[in-house]
């Protein structure tokens, strides 16, 4: 009896491994230009001439395009194939980064980052669905934090080589390649949400003030962390540092994220 349970507890493991890979690789791929928007924010100064503002603009409507796309995930993940979703929302974020190399005007970059954000907040519901129903969740939004923090730490190190050679279309073109590398992982995902088990256990109360006010935290924090990271490169700057410069510093501030993550 107990050869079988390790049996099939090893079964159940080995067949987890390529939703956790899913989970991790797509959670770090779509929030890419917001963990290394230092040196994405510099580029858009220097090979756009865009004014702190319009940078300020752009980044904020990726991250309202990824908040927006929890409103229709309310409807949407109880009807529709997860899988599918995932690689309707991989294709587009494929399409929007590929249109972007090619944008010349600051309305057209914007719609097309809106897209982007939009596609690639679907793909990080779907991760975050699917880290819930796994045995652990804990520990996957420990891997799930710690996979983007290294895609920004190798991003910040990277990109600023790429974009002094190859300007800012270098960047899209690796988000739409590495996207394209991970389209067969798709369908590792669960196709939705599994059936609640019955428990006899009674539900754990839960204070709307508290979880008011930790949502208002967490608000506060992403506010903050924003709008001072996305001008940290430019800041270095001023501060006559160069782009590669910073962007090694960065890389170093963001490992000890990661050391943080893997801790948890």
């Amino acid at each position: 009896m107990n050869t079988q349970t390790h049996a099939a507890t090893a079964g159940l493991s080995a067949r987890s491994w390529p939703l956790l890979a899913a989970i991790i690789l797509f959670a770090a791929i779509t929030p890419t230009i917001l963990m290394t928007a230092p040196a994405v924010a510099a580029q858009l100064a220097s090979q756009w001439q865009l004014s702190p503002s319009h940078i300020g603009d752009l980044f904020s409507t990726e991250l309202g395009a990824m908040s927006l796309a929890t409103l229709p995930a309310f409807w949407w993940l109880k009807r529709v194939d997860w899988r599918l979703a995932a690689l309707v929302a991989a294709v587009a974020f494929i399409a929007a980064n590929l249109l972007s190399m090619l944008a010349d005007t600051y309305a057209t970059l914007l719609a097309l980052r809106f897209m982007s954000a939009l596609a690639g907040g679907s793909l990080m519901i779907i991760c975050l669905a699917s880290a819930a129903a796994t045995a652990n969740p804990s520990r996957v939004y420990g891997l799930w934090v710690m996979g983007q923090l290294v895609v920004g730490a190798i991003g910040l190190g990277v990109l600023p080589g790429l974009f002094a050679r190859y300007g800012l279309g270098a960047c899209y073109l690796i988000l739409a390649g590495l996207m394209t590398l991970l389209l067969p992982l798709a369908r590792c995902f669960p196709s939705g949400s599994p059936p609640r088990e019955q428990t006899d256990a009674a539900p754990i109360p839960v204070s709307r003030v508290k979880a008011a006010l930790g949502i208002a935290g967490i608000l506060a924090f992403y506010v903050s962390l924003g709008g001072v990271w996305t001008f940290i490169g430019a800041i270095s700057s001023g501060a006559a540092i160069s782009a590669q410069h910073s962007g090694e510093v960065l890389a170093l501030a963001t490992v000890m994220g990661i050391v943080g993550a893997g801790c948890a």
